[in-house]
C-alpha cells in the first residue's frame, strides 16, 4: 500500500488466505437446543414469601457455552446466577432485625421486624437443580434464613438512639449537650459536650 501510494499507483493487490474457524455454526447446534430449552421456561423465584418473575434475558444472562468431551454445551453458571442474586434479589428479600424500647418507662420507640437474609450460594444450587428438570413452568424456593427480631434498650438520659448507623458511630445531641457513642446498637459511652 506505502509503495502504491508512494508511485500513484490506482490497483492495490493486498494478499490473503481463508482462516478456517475454530468453531462451525454446526458445532453449536446441541448448545443451541439446550439454550433454547432453557430459555422456553417459565421461572419464579420464591424468597420467603416475596414472588419474583425472572426475566428472560436474565436466564440467557445465566448461560455459558461450555465443552464437555469435546462437544459445546449450553450450561448455567453458578457465578452470574449469583451476581444476579446478589443485585437483583438480595435487597428485597433482606430485612434487618431491630426494635427499641426507652430503659424507664418500656414504650416502644421503634417497631422492629422479623430479619432475613437470603442465603446466595444455597440458592444457587436450588436453581440450577431445578432448572435441570424437564418442567417448562418453575417456581423456585430460595433460601432464606430468619431471624428474629431483636430488642434495644434505649437509655433516655443520654438523649442518643442507637441503630442510625452500622458499625461504630458517634452521635451528637446538641439539644440535650451530649455525645454518645455506639458499636452497631449496642450504648458504649458518652460525654457532655458544648
Amino acid at each position: 500500500i506505502t509503495f502504491a501510494i508512494q508511485n500513484g499507483t490506482e490497483t492495490v493487490a493486498v494478499p490473503n488466505s481463508v482462516q478456517k474457524p475454530d468453531v462451525m455454526i454446526e458445532d453449536l447446534a446441541e448448545a443451541k437446543i439446550e439454550a433454547e430449552a432453557l430459555l422456553g421456561r417459565s421461572v419464579s423465584l420464591d424468597a420467603n414469601g416475596t414472588k419474583i418473575t425472572v426475566a428472560k434475558s436474565d436466564i440467557g444472562d445465566w448461560i455459558s457455552v461450555q465443552t464437555i468431551d469435546g462437544k459445546y454445551h449450553a450450561k448455567l453458571d453458578p457465578e452470574k446466577i449469583k451476581t444476579y442474586l446478589s443485585e437483583k434479589i438480595a435487597s428485597k428479600v433482606n430485612k434487618k432485625t431491630v426494635a427499641a424500647i426507652k430503659e424507664a418507662s418500656g414504650e416502644v420507640t421503634k417497631a422492629g421486624q422479623d430479619g432475613a437474609t437470603l442465603l446466595i450460594d444455597d440458592s444457587i444450587g436450588i436453581i440450577i437443580k431445578a432448572l435441570a428438570s424437564a418442567d417448562t413452568k418453575t417456581t423456585i424456593k430460595l433460601t432464606v434464613e430468619t431471624k428474629n427480631k431483636s430488642t434495644i434498650v434505649v437509655n433516655p438520659q443520654e438523649g442518643c438512639d442507637p441503630n442510625k448507623a452500622p458499625g461504630k458511630y458517634i452521635e451528637l445531641n446538641l439539644t440535650g449537650q451530649r455525645m454518645c457513642l455506639y458499636e452497631g446498637g449496642t450504648f458504649v459511652n458518652s460525654f457532655r459536650v458544648s
